[in-house]
């Protein structure tokens, strides 16, 4: 893929078709980034940021100074809130949990074999939720509530850092406001 313009709302498209062929789950996927950008901006107005990666490789919604939610080729990882999803394990056949040991991820469907984030790149008590492209449909709005405390905790506590602010893509954001009908 080309360089990506992050003011394009095009190429927000195009990225997000890209990961997420299909039309009912890339929908899906938008209106749960737009509610995550609602939620953050209620919270605490400003302090979050929209990345597009400029090579194409990632989508990122940033909270604070913490990635919330990324959307990559392998699907949708939200950052939830270890205790508001510590069951979903059970109820996702396929969810796996990732957490960091340093800057190494660490990937288990049982999150009780991984220890809370232990780098200082990462928000403690928080686990990644990796949800394949084939679950979208059935199984992102039980994300919801997990994202949004570690939303919550990540726009309060840290304050978003003036790089992220230079990778924003006011195009995903206008493409969202348009997908999902939002003012964002």
């Amino acid at each position: 893929m080309p360089k990506i313009n992050r003011d394009s709302e095009d190429d927000a498209q195009k990225m997000l078709e890209k990961f997420i062929p299909n039309k009912k789950d890339a929908e899906l996927v938008a209106a749960f980034v737009a509610e995550a950008i609602l939620f953050a901006d209620t919270e605490n107005g400003g302090n979050w940021n929209i990345n597009l990666d400029d090579a194409g490789y990632f989508i990122r919604f940033n909270a604070g100074s913490f990635c919330a939610i990324e959307i990559n080729k392998d699907g949708v990882i939200a950052y939830c809130d270890k205790n508001e999803v510590a069951d979903l394990g059970g109820q996702i056949f396929d969810l796996v949990f990732l957490v960091y040991d340093g800057k190494e991820p660490l990937r288990n469907k049982d999150i009780h074999k991984l220890a809370a984030y232990s780098s200082q790149d990462t928000l403690q008590g928080s686990v990644g939720c990796v949800l394949q492209i084939k679950d979208i449909q059935a199984h992102i709005s039980a994300l919801k509530a997990g994202n949004n405390a570690f939303i919550k905790r990540a726009v309060h506590k840290y304050k978003i850092r003036s790089h992220m602010l230079r990778a924003h893509s006011k195009g995903f954001v206008s493409y969202l406001s348009k997908a999902t009908g939002q003012k964002l």
